[in-house]
């Protein structure tokens, strides 16, 4: 039975009361079906699935009426009352978004029989977890840019790392020398939720890269045996099934590997999925970028201007996609925005130059296409005339054509 609580409750206040003791609550079999599916699952709001409705109890539904705004009640009265709220199980989605918009988790309940069908309470269990970096719903996805989950193991000062879009299937993993270097990196890719191991997400340099992205992370901590590469190695040559990393380039990065290892393991565990759709892992080359470091000229340190500059790299792509490389065409459709005194902003970016577009301009120099004193806009006002080329053959024609009409200028 329901009993009004009142909008005066709040997470503080009940946590506060003699209520907030969970041995205080009805002793139901159902009650303790609940206590002890919600002990393995400690840091998740748990939906747990009682006929047509996701109910939550004691502090979830507290914080889950808040943030869902929807009225809190109660089950039971007196000393034994429980906090609960619900929400209609086929409505649940938008619920969910919400509250991991908030950087929440959430671990759904379902139940796993009908009921009446055998003696006792009906069998429930937690059929997937949904955090804020492994989300699959596509109306809670911008569909714009990637939802990534950002897994990071340190070794001796420096970090492998691995992008984890679980709604695309994207996989891309990399290795940096510094913090400063995984900074600008996962700045590229504003990852939705940090994985570190267990030992490591109290250490500083978690909180400070965190700190250093646009939008703030959550922060999950796995067993540190996910991130073991020679376990991680045998996990994905298992998953991809193949005989060695090699074709991925991972052959020497073992860093590389146990980050991705660990963010594959994470997915399918949370998702209680083989994750086939996850079918390929790209390797990013040190070599294919180029890190300006902090004292470099022109390379801002606040977070206001380095996100203006963002321009240049990054996810500027008109689809969902980041693959540690620029796309070449939304930088020419974003050129304009430039000012005229800051030309230089175009190619320098968030701090990390992409070496090959370099490469290509060079070259494109000195074939005598356009010289160094050309000014960006003629180029880019002529590759504005031009239809958006749909091959990369089209695009280094108008972009030649574009430089032999500003040579003289």
């Amino acid at each position: 039975m329901r009993q009004g609580l009142g909008m005066g409750t709040t997470a503080a206040s009940w946590e506060s009361g003699q209520n907030a003791d969970r041995e205080l609550a009805p002793a139901t079999p159902m009650m303790r079906q609940y206590l002890e599916i919600k002990a393995l699952h400690p840091d998740t709001i748990l939906f747990f699935r009682l006929g047509d409705f996701y109910e939550m109890f004691f502090e979830d539904a507290v914080k889950g009426s808040e943030l869902l705004q929807i009225t809190l009640t109660s089950r039971s009265k007196g000393d034994e009352r429980v906090p609960m709220c619900g929400v209609p199980y086929h409505s649940a989605r938008r619920y969910i978004a919400k509250l991991i918009e908030s950087g929440l988790k959430v671990a759904i309940c379902d139940q796993m029989e009908e009921a009446g069908n055998g003696p006792g309470i009906v069998k429930r269990e937690v059929t997937r977890i949904i955090t804020p970096g492994t989300v699959l719903d596509e109306d809670a996805l911008e569909a714009r840019v990637n939802n990534f989950l950002a897994s990071i193991v340190p070794s001796g000062g420096a970090f492998g790392s691995a992008l984890l879009d679980p709604s695309t299937g994207e996989l891309i993993s990399f290795e940096c020398e510094s913090l400063f270097e995984l900074k600008e990196r996962l700045g590229q890719a504003e990852p939705r939720e940090l994985l570190v191991s267990e030992e490591e997400l109290p250490r500083p340099w978690v909180q400070e890269l965190a700190a250093s992205l646009t939008h703030r992370p959550s922060l999950t901590s796995i067993d540190r045996g996910a991130f073991d590469p020679a376990r991680a190695a045998a996990f994905l040559k298992s998953h991809f099934r193949v005989a060695s990393l090699e074709g991925f380039g991972l052959g020497q990065a073992p860093r590389a590997v146990a980050a991705a290892g660990g963010a594959l393991r994470y997915l399918k565990n949370t998702q209680k999925t083989d994750a086939r759709h996850v079918d390929r892992i790209q390797f990013s080359h040190r070599e294919d970028v180029l890190v300006l470091d902090e004292s470099t000229p022109g390379n801002p340190p606040d977070r206001a201007r380095r996100k203006s500059r963002r321009l240049a790299v990054g996810r500027a792509g008109p689809h969902r996609h980041w693959n540690g490389r620029p796309k070449v065409l939304p930088l020419v459709d974003r050129a304009a925005e430039v000012p005229s005194g800051d030309q230089r902003a175009f190619g320098r970016g968030r701090g990390i130059i992409h070496s090959r577009p370099l490469a290509f301009r060079n070259d494109r120099a000195a074939q005598g296409s356009f010289g160094p004193r050309t000014p960006l806009r003629a180029v880019v006002a002529r590759l504005g005339k031009c239809e958006r080329p749909q091959r990369a053959g089209q695009f280094a024609r108008s972009f030649a054509e574009a430089g032999s009409s500003s040579r003289a200028v």
